[in-house]
């Protein structure tokens, strides 16, 4: 620290008595102060807040990317349960609302391995996976399907339809009970 700055800091303070200090007061005065204040360097005072900001920055751009690169799966999802009895039928209604009638929608039903349809074609009854291609009518869409259940446990049904490009799924979970 200069003098002339000690002697304008003195004099913003109004020390009354300049003339009483003593002949070496600004070189002690100077020494003690470099001996004792700890000078921070401007990275080290803000560090935390310059590291913080930029934990913030990566988790933001984080979330960005994950969002844009992610996952793409936009599948709408209905998820439901039922328990039924062994090998009790249960009828699981999909229900597809659509503003206007689609032509050509992709319907595919998965069923666990302890599930089964049920239905008069052995055929199906056989089958673990349907797929077929039909049209929705405008409005309210109902598609009735029979299963059953050959063990005690938790089951899936899974049932997807693709109408315009995208994919609704259906999942059904059956707790068969004995």
């Amino acid at each position: 620290m200069s003098q002339k700055r000690l002697d304008s800091t003195l004099q913003q303070i109004k020390y009354k008595n300049p003339d009483k200090l003593p002949a070496d007061f600004y070189q002690t005065l100077n020494e003690s102060l470099n001996q004792t204040s700890i000078i921070i360097p401007l990275h080290e005072k803000y560090r935390k807040t310059v590291l913080t900001i930029a934990a913030l920055l990566l988790f933001g751009l984080g979330i960005v990317l994950g969002q844009q690169f992610g996952s793409t799966d936009n599948t709408p999802v209905h998820i439901t349960a039922v328990t039924v009895k062994q090998n009790e039928p249960v009828t699981i209604y999909l229900v597809y609302d659509s503003d206007k009638a689609q032509k050509d929608v992709a319907f595919r039903i998965v069923l666990d391995s302890a599930l089964h349809f049920v239905s008069e074609d052995i055929d199906i009854q056989a089958q673990k996976e349907i797929a077929w291609t039909g049209d929705l009518d405008a409005g309210k869409n109902e598609i009735p399907v029979v299963v059953a259940g050959n063990s005690i446990g938790e089951w899936h049904f899974v049932a997807q339809a693709r109408i315009d490009g995208v994919v609704t799924e259906n999942r059904v979970k059956i707790k068969v009970n004995g």
